[in-house]
């Protein structure tokens, strides 16, 4: 449901994208709120990235209204009641009105849970840490709240937050470890708040995905074919060719394309060295919106035969559709020119691969497969079970880390997939429907497509990581 009683709106700080958070008073009047004021301060200050801020936004903002509706169901608005009403809350995220607590069922009856999952939940409480973090840092501590209303209270009540359930001392530390009969200091890198000491640990899974969380590899190509556009066509055939996320496939520009060796490169923006030329034509708003999470290496392996109807679709792309005249380097772009990076996500990108993807799978519809970023999930589990080479199947995980910015080897351990034999028969007929190769094996037609790319891209990754490491001890 929408919140009651704030709203975020858009706003900047120290020349980037930021938001501001309105709250409704009891007179109807719109106010804003100072707590959230000092949230995005914090955010903006640390660095972190336009998404981040965005994403953390909206969650705090949920949080502020479930904290204003639950004040008002317990009459009162000091530090126990903000104690009480925050551990409280993953109750409330994650069971609603089947919560044990009267408190939480009370506060679900005037503002619904959106019931979510526990490892949402805690995603949820990672946003509200930061708030409390930032109102801590924030707030000078001069206001006393103990009469009257104050945007600034809330401020001051969520920053002692920060304090809650930390020892004060040496002796209240050894104290405490005396009675536990354990060192209560916790993890020294730990970042959980001790207020929120009572969230469950999730223990991320290793079992391996299931084939539901991938788009079938046999029928990439018929998904590919049923694009409405050549644009689209394109772009689903990039993304499953490369393992590129939809953000980063988006902001591919035509200077990252060499169309004479039919490479590709995924550039991080903040590392182009003709940054401003690059990215000509945006605003400095739209600047900031550019994403990147984790890819190491610019280099891509393009899996066939989705890397040739890439290029085959780009030129027909290019040829029917593509606005040569826009003050942009965007490849791909709306029908009016618009860079797509910038346009509605749901609408303009995700609604055209859902349709299709529906007519595709049938009876094989799972509700992942709908989305985009299962294609980057078959392009990791071919990669990690089943392209081949002289030297065996598969690329090691550290390779495919690099290929495709996963931050831990264990991500990339969960590709691993257990029936190679039919897949190969699968893959074998979408490879010779589509290359006219029906009297080649599939180990013929999958070495030949990928052993010297392989090789090549080893080299350089190598290359790239010699090149970083010594920046590294240069800079220390």
């Amino acid at each position: 449901m929408s919140n009651l009683y704030y709203t975020v709106d858009p706003d900047t700080y120290l020349g980037r994208n930021a938001f501001k958070c309105m709250r409704k008073s009891t007179g109807g009047a719109w106010e804003r709120s100072m707590a959230f004021d000092f949230f995005i301060f914090w955010l903006v200050e640390l660095g972190r990235s336009y998404h981040t801020i965005r994403v953390y936004s909206d969650r705090v903002a949920i949080f502020l209204d479930y904290l204003e509706v639950g004040i008002a169901v317990c009459g009162s608005a000091d530090i126990t009641t903000y104690m009480r009403l925050s551990r409280l809350y993953h109750s409330y995220l994650t069971q609603g009105i089947n919560s044990m607590s009267s408190l939480v069922q009370a506060i679900d009856r005037r503002r619904p849970s959106p019931m979510v999952s526990k490892k949402t939940s805690l995603a949820h409480h990672a946003a509200v840490e930061q708030l409390i973090i930032g109102c801590h840092e924030g707030y000078d501590g001069a206001l006393d709240c103990s009469v009257g209303e104050d945007a600034m209270c809330q401020a001051k009540l969520l920053a002692e937050l920060r304090s809650v359930g930390v020892p004060k001392s040496e002796q209240e530390l050894a104290y405490l470890e005396k009675v536990y009969g354990r060192q209560v200091r916790g993890k020294k890198n730990s970042k959980r708040l001790r207020i929120f000491s009572h969230l469950p640990k999730i223990r991320k899974s290793l079992e391996p995905y299931g084939e539901d969380k991938f788009f079938p590899l046999d029928k990439i190509t018929q998904l590919i074919n049923e694009a409405t556009s050549y644009r689209d066509g394109a772009f689903w055939a990039l993304m499953g060719a490369s393992s590129l996320r939809a953000s980063e496939a988006l902001q591919v520009l035509w200077e990252d394309i060499d169309l004479v060796t039919r490479e590709i490169f995924a550039v991080e923006p903040s590392e182009r060295e003709n940054y401003l030329e690059a990215y000509e034509g945006l605003t400095a708003a739209q600047r900031d919106q550019l994403s990147w999470k984790g890819r190491t290496t610019k280099y891509t392996l393009l899996l066939q035969p989705y890397g040739d109807m890439f290029f085959d679709l780009l030129e027909l792309y290019m040829q029917y559709e593509y606005q040569p005249g826009v003050a942009n380097n965007f490849v791909f772009q709306s029908q009016y020119g618009y860079p797509l990076r910038f346009c509605d996500y749901g609408s303009v990108i995700v609604k055209p691969f859902a349709t299709a993807a529906a007519k595709v799978l049938g009876s094989g519809l799972k509700p992942y497969r709908m989305k985009l970023h299962s294609l980057r999930h078959s392009f990791c589990v071919y990669m990690k079970n089943f392209v081949e080479h002289t030297h065996g199947v598969g690329l090691s995980d550290y390779e495919i880390m690099a290929l495709t910015g996963h931050s831990q080897i264990s991500s990339v351990a969960r590709y691993a997939v257990l029936d190679i034999q039919l897949l190969n028969e699968k893959l074998y007929v979408a490879f010779a429907d589509h290359k006219a190769n029906a009297g080649k094996s599939v180990d013929e037609l999958l070495i030949g497509f990928h052993e010297k790319r392989i090789a090549y891209l080893q080299v350089k990754i190598a290359e790239e990581k010699v090149a970083r490491d010594k920046k590294t001890q240069e800079a220390a």
